[in-house]
Order: C-alpha cells, then structure tokens, then sequence
C-alpha cells in the first residue's frame, strides 16, 4: 500500500493539491513564520535530503513539458519517512 500527502496550498502553477515539500518551502520562506518553526523545518528537509531518493521522473503525463514538482507518496513499510512527513505536517499546521 501506499500513501499520499497533499496540503491545500495553491503552489506556483495554480494547482490546489501542493505536496508537503513544497508547503514546506513556502511556508519556511513566509516571514510570518517565526525562527524556530524555520529551523525545524530545515532540520526536516535536510533529513529528507540525505534519507530520500529524489524521483527521476515527475509525470508520466504525455505534456513535452511536464512540471517538475510531485505530491508525496510512500509505501507503508516506510515507517522512518513517514513519522518525518508527521512531524513536517505538525510544523506546518497552526494552532
């Protein structure tokens, strides 16, 4: 089985459904994002960066130019990446 993670942010491209990673870029550039939500959030990426292979392909759509951006998915096995995507959608969310 696998598992998808969708926010609700309106990305760059006007779609609605933007994956974790890039709320999670828009909302560590936002400056009403207060310092320590930034560092925790770069801390994620981070892990994610050096724990998570990057897909070579985005779209298996027929478009000659598909955009370079994906929503998040992962088998259920991966238990380690999943309680990191929990903790990047705790940062994300706001009291």
């Amino acid at each position: 089985m696998y598992l998808r993670f969708i926010t609700e942010f309106v990305n760059e491209y006007g779609e609605t459904h933007t994956g974790l990673f890039s709320a999670l870029r828009f909302v560590r550039e936002d400056a009403l994002t207060n310092d320590e939500d930034v560092l925790k959030l770069k801390e994620l990426r981070k892990w994610f960066n050096e724990n998570l292979n990057a897909p070579d392909k985005f779209s298996n759509a027929s478009n000659k130019n598909p955009l370079a951006i994906s929503l998040s998915w992962f088998k259920d096995s991966a238990k380690d990446h999943i309680r990191k995507i929990y903790e990047i959608r705790s940062a994300l969310v706001t009291p």
